[in-house]
């Protein structure tokens, strides 16, 4: 293996007149930047700022296991159309931190695997807060999901309304199976997405534009959460598991 490049002097990513031009190190507010590891899984509660929780019937709360890199699962309640929904909050506050604009690019990554895909619809990335974003779409949306009518059939999504959003289909999900996904805004007309194996191989990928008269004028135009969530389409409770999740958006 060939020794790390070196930089004893530091690395920076301003312009050389910008005021924090002598900074040693990459300013980390040029971008707004969540990453959720699930080496802990944080409950929102009265004065704690986590994971706000929504089920339909009995779920499993969600909670880390004993899993190399931070693993954490939720499961859904037994009975057909259970689910488990968690959006990032205060209590029963949900905050909704990031909002995409035309001229700023914006990456999402999560790794993530249903138990019985075709039977598990699930949601992961941004949206407008909303409890059950799988049952009832949100309008505003970034996000990775598997649709209640085709539960198993991969898209990412983006828009501000059910009616102009934009899909990039993925492929089909596999029972049990981890699948990484990534999503791309490039700032300017067009959103990229991509699915890879557990290895790290392409196995989907595609475009979409969300520009229609200006640019950018089809994407998600208010505040939005992270969430994620599963919903069962028959009896039986079934786990989402999820290895991380990573927002990075230009401000």
């Amino acid at each position: 293996m060939p020794a790390p490049v070196r930089y004893p002097n530091g690395v920076t990513n301003r312009p050389a007149r910008h005021v924090l031009a002598s900074l040693p190190i990459l300013d980390p507010t040029k971008y707004v930047i969540f990453h959720e590891d699930f080496t802990t899984a944080t409950i929102a509660a009265s004065g704690v700022t986590g994971w706000h929780g929504d089920a339909t019937g009995t779920n499993v709360a969600l909670a880390v296991t004993d899993a190399h890199g931070g693993i954490a699962t939720t499961e859904t309640g037994s009975s057909a159309n259970d689910s488990s929904n968690y959006q990032w909050g205060t209590n029963t506050t949900v905050h909704e931190p990031f909002k995409l604009q035309a001229g700023k690019k914006a990456w999402l990554r999560c790794r993530l695997k249903t138990e019985d895909a075709d039977k598990d619809a699930f949601h992961c990335g941004l949206h407008v807060a909303a409890d059950d974003a799988t049952a009832t779409e949100p309008a505003d949306q970034f996000m990775f999901r598997g649709a209640l009518a085709t539960p198993d059939t991969l898209q990412f999504a983006c828009g501000k309304t059910a009616s102009t959003e934009v899909t990039v289909s993925l492929g089909t999900m596999a029972d049990d199976t981890f699948v990484i996904l990534t999503a791309y805004y490039d700032g300017a007309n067009t959103v990229y997405a991509w699915r890879e194996s557990a290895d790290g191989t392409i196995a989907n990928s595609g475009s979409a534009s969300v520009t229609s008269s200006t640019a950018g004028d089809l994407l998600p135009d208010t505040e939005m959460t992270v969430g994620f969530g599963i919903e069962c389409t028959d009896t039986g409770a079934d786990l989402l598991t999820l290895d991380y999740i990573t927002i990075v958006v230009e401000r």
